[in-house]
């Protein structure tokens, strides 16, 4: 019971923080929305072979949005020395871990939930269902455990706007494939029966993930 309110409280410290400086939600939603405008001026959205590239098009503004949004976040907390004083405290890191991927994912989890009803309106697809909640669900996990651990590995790098990107972003491709494979799915008219197969395969990238960043937690703050 003191691990889990150890958890929360780092995560709701995180909120705190987000909801003053809004570095994630407001970097996900203009970045993306920004995207989601340019394609609609490029697309014919009337047209069903365009509407197949939405998907596509929706995970990789959310994936590259966040990555930019986590660079501003913890080089901030690492400029207020928040992050050390942290990890000075008498608590586990993989504590600490978790606590920072919740906080992370809570937003990040909004902000995808937020572009949903802007793309359905945009592009005139319907993705605002209830398997696009769960796709999001899981997607948002893998992106925040994945995110979490190399936004933290690459902090103190000089050039962490571009490592963040380069290390991110392969490791979160098969999880991209699953989102829009199971997204294309869905606008196609299908149902859940029809995309369990990536869901299954996204939590279980999702689970691996978790507890190899939670292993390699420990080695990066070492550094």
């Amino acid at each position: 019971m003191k691990s889990l309110k150890t958890i929360w409280l780092i995560a709701r410290n995180d909120m705190a923080l987000e909801l003053r400086r809004r570095e994630i939600v407001l970097t996900i939603l203009g970045f993306s929305t920004l995207v989601f405008v340019i394609f609609t001026f490029t697309l014919d959205i009337k047209t069903y072979e365009s509407q197949k590239f939405v998907p596509g098009i929706f995970w990789s503004a959310i994936a590259f949005a966040y990555a930019l949004g986590l660079n501003k976040r913890f080089a901030s907390e690492i400029e207020n020395g928040t992050f050390e004083g942290l990890l000075l405290a008498p608590i586990s890191r993989d504590i600490i871990f978790i606590g920072k991927f919740l906080g992370n994912f809570c937003f990040l989890f909004i902000s995808t939930l937020i572009s949903l009803p802007i793309t359905t309106l945009l592009f005139n697809v319907s993705l605002f269902r209830i398997e696009s909640l769960l796709i999001c669900l899981v997607i948002s996990v893998g992106l925040s455990v994945l995110g979490t651990l190399f936004a933290i590995m690459t902090v103190r790098v000089r050039a962490k706007e571009i490592m963040l990107p380069l290390l991110f972003l392969p490791a979160i491709s098969p999880l991209l494939l699953a989102g829009v494979e199971s997204m294309s799915t869905l606008t196609s008219g299908s149902n859940y029966s029809e995309i369990r197969t990536w869901i299954s395969f996204a939590i279980a990238y999702d689970l691996l993930f978790f507890v190899i960043s939670v292993f390699l937690f420990h080695y990066t703050v070492q550094e």
